[in-house]
């Protein structure tokens, strides 16, 4: 078995409960897990039409990009709103054809 030789990503507690579609099986489910010690991430999901988890394997340029946005969702939840109505929880994502939202 081959390990990771990136870093670890952190605050992982951001992805957690994000919502992946997956357009070309058309289905929905949850992160609820994310594996990083081995060559590629692996992120557990559980598809709601199933009810079933699966390991879904993606590259490590797929989880930054996720992780990034995820970070940026939570940090914006996190601020104080004022009077304005905030989109923080509305900001969806596209990348090789998977949405990826918080619900």
């Amino acid at each position: 078995m081959r390990y990771r030789k990136a870093p670890l990503t952190s605050d992982i507690h951001y992805l957690l409960g994000s919502t992946l579609r997956d357009s070309e099986n058309d289905r929905v489910g949850r992160v609820i897990g994310l594996n990083q010690y081995h060559a590629q991430p692996i992120l557990e999901v559980l598809w709601a039409e199933s009810g079933r988890v699966e390991r879904v394997e993606i590259s490590v340029e797929q989880l930054e990009g996720l992780m990034e946005l995820a970070r940026a969702r939570g940090q914006a939840a996190a601020q104080p709103r004022s009077g304005a109505k905030s989109s923080a929880g509305k900001a969806t994502v596209e990348e090789s054809g998977e949405l990826l939202r918080r619900a």
